[in-house]
């Protein structure tokens, strides 16, 4: 994908996107785009939009609130959507509020895709996550 200066990313031989590979990656068209671009790919959650303080919020299926960084809301409050996320731009907190278990390690030359297994209250949800390991 880097070298080209444009790409067509296809769909059982329908067109779903044309165009340079980060702005692909960046503004994928539709969810089909956004999983196929990226590795690891990118996770989706079902969850609720809604409304928290000043900014506005999507509700998981485990009722927790996540803080989404919106210019606009771009629906109605209580409105089903999917929340795509790339592992790349997820990052471990000191004290998470559960575990995780490490169910598989990816080698990808200097860096290594982790895939874990979060336990929270309420569902368990999966997340992948990519770490830089230093050699030497």
């Amino acid at each position: 994908m880097t070298p080209a200066d444009e790409i067509v990313v296809l769909n059982n031989g329908t067109v779903e996107q044309v165009g340079a590979p980060m702005d692909l990656y960046y503004r994928p068209a539709n969810m089909f785009v956004a999983g196929f671009i990226g590795s690891p790919k990118m996770n989706f959650l079902p969850v609720t939009l809604g409304a928290a303080g000043q900014g506005s919020a999507a509700r998981l299926p485990n009722g927790q609130n996540v803080d989404l960084a919106l210019a606009a809301p771009t629906g109605t409050p209580d409105a089903k959507m999917t929340l795509g996320i790339r592992p790349e731009h997820c990052s471990l907190a000191p004290d998470p509020g559960g575990q995780a278990q490490v169910r598989l390690v990816r080698t990808a030359g200097r860096r290594n895709h982790r895939l874990c297994r979060l336990f929270r209250p309420g569902p368990d949800h999966q997340a992948g996550n990519r770490f830089a390991d230093r050699h030497g």
